[in-house]
């Protein structure tokens, strides 16, 4: 798109490089003036972005050490999966594997859902580090599994009743 081509110019300009040599402009050339420079990256705000596509964002996940599926948009027989596959006690690490996304991600669909609990998904969420993608690792396989310790319940009160209680 000649868009970005141009996007891309206009920040190498703005970086003080000549974009058809690389070599960097003289201290006294106008693309070193601070009010220039400032010009240049309000310039680039105003260029249309383009919106990368879901095969391109699922390279790109893949590219950064994501899963596949990471950040894109569920759809409807995904959230059908989570739901059943966590009511049967299938642990939450290999959902997340099989649907390709964060455990993070698996845990706030399940909150999302009503499947489990504020408390449920912050226990959860406690157990997994951020991003983490259901593939085994030392920490992971040596920390219990307290997604299917807790009874699933899709009533509240029901989930509420069955959590510890605190001591004051």
């Amino acid at each position: 798109m000649q868009y970005q081509d141009d996007a891309e110019v206009i920040r190498i300009l703005a970086r003080g490089v000549n974009p058809t040599t690389g070599e960097l402009f003289p201290k006294d050339s106008p693309y070193n003036h601070p009010r220039i420079i400032r010009a240049l990256y309000n310039a680039l705000e105003s260029i249309p972005k383009r919106k990368r596509s879901a095969r391109e964002r699922q390279a790109a996940n893949l590219a950064n050490g994501l899963p596949r599926n990471a950040g894109l948009p569920w759809n409807e027989n995904d959230r059908i999966l989570v739901k059943q596959d966590y009511t049967e006690k299938v642990p939450i690490q290999n959902i997340a594997q099989k649907l390709e996304r964060t455990t993070t991600a698996i845990v706030a669909e399940l909150k999302r859902q009503g499947v489990i609990s504020e408390e449920q998904a912050i226990r959860l969420s406690a157990r997994y580090p951020f991003g983490q993608t259901g593939n085994k690792t030392a920490a992971s396989s040596a920390a219990p599994n307290i997604e299917t310790a807790n009874p699933v319940s899709t009533n509240r009160s029901d989930t509420n009743a069955q959590s510890p209680q605190r001591n004051s």
